[in-house]
């Protein structure tokens, strides 16, 4: 699996495989050469699992922070909220 494939995978695709090769260090079996070339893929899905980890939080802050910039203000009231909330009961 090359670099550039290893970039494209999602999330959850890349811990999928991560695991997967975990599993195959572990148990052992593999000649030395092709232990090592696991490895290093292993290292390259776990880097970018990482990176994809940081990206989503930093996505996380930016919305608890209210830097959301797609939202729409509702037609009706002019609010740029998400959610209705009718003030009278809260």
């Amino acid at each position: 699996m090359s670099k550039v494939k290893v970039d494209s995978l999602s999330f959850e695709e890349a811990l999928a495989k991560l695991e997967e090769l975990v599993e195959q260090i572990d148990a052992g079996d593999l000649p030395l050469a092709e232990a090592l070339e696991t490895f290093k893929l292993a290292t390259e899905l776990s880097r970018h699992c990482e990176k994809l980890l940081r990206e989503a939080e930093a996505a996380i802050e930016q919305i608890d922070a209210g830097d959301v910039l797609d939202e729409k203000p509702d037609e009706d009231t002019g609010s740029g909220s998400l959610f209705d909330v009718d003030e009278s009961e809260a």
